[in-house]
């Protein structure tokens, strides 16, 4: 595993270049954190008892706890050279003018969840845990194609909300967005207000990107103002 860490370290290098050359591009791929080989160092295969049969507790333990550890820096491997060999792909494809920036909302908000799922999956502590090859049967291995193909923004939102649950049951986190919404979740405690909106509304705002939350915040402000028919001019004075 000593070798593989260092074929990783290279990659990790040669896809932080990549990114830095697409920036002169205009376009922003994922980097891989310099500590995301850490679990190499922290994590080691352990020796069993040759005194103690194959098969008895104390090696079947080991046994156990070295093929978990196997799994997760072969996840780390691959999740690794996923990413290096997406963004050297965009980078081509950018470069040969395959590629156009994106103009409609719709695209721009497939741009912004496919950043924001990046962040997550490029994340140290995810990357081990993460295997897109077995995360619900493999029906995210090809994900950002799965978000180009959509037709409207609620498909891209309602997606990502499905992509994040799944992630999830892994124990991968979305650590600054769980900063956001205890924030989020104590505001809601805190103004009665917040009852005029269900939870599964609010849920979807908390979780939606910038644009997309804006266009459910305005449209759910419109049918409170039908259904309660507030008067505009005490509005103004408050």
């Amino acid at each position: 595993m000593v070798l593989l860490a260092e074929e990783l370290l290279k990659v990790i290098e040669d896809n932080n270049q990549i990114c830095q050359e697409a920036q002169n591009f205009g376009i922003k791929l994922p980097e891989i954190p310099s500590d995301a080989l850490n679990y190499f160092q922290e994590e080691f295969f352990a020796l069993l008892d040759e005194n103690q049969p194959l098969d008895s507790s104390h090696n079947s333990q080991i046994s156990t706890e070295n093929e978990n550890i196997r799994k997760k820096k072969l996840n780390i491997k691959e999740n690794i050279y996923g990413i290096y060999n997406n963004n050297k792909k965009k980078l081509t494809e950018k470069k040969t003018g395959q590629t156009t920036s994106p103009k409609s909302e719709l695209e721009k908000l497939k741009e912004e969840a496919k950043e924001r799922i990046n962040k997550i999956l490029t994340d140290k502590d995810n990357l081990r845990n993460i295997n897109l090859t077995t995360l619900d049967e493999g029906k995210y291995q090809n994900w950002e194609k799965g978000i180009e193909g959509l037709a409207s923004e609620k498909e891209v939102l309602a997606y990502v909300e499905a992509f994040l649950s799944a992630l999830k049951e892994t124990g991968t986190e979305e650590k600054e967005k769980d900063k956001n919404n205890k924030v989020n979740s104590n505001n809601s405690q805190s103004s009665p207000e917040n009852d005029l909106i269900d939870d599964s509304t609010m849920r979807v705002i908390n979780n939606s990107p910038l644009p997309a939350a804006k266009n459910l915040a305005k449209k759910k402000i419109r049918e409170l103002f039908k259904k309660y028919r507030p008067d505009l001019e005490k509005i103004k004075e408050v």
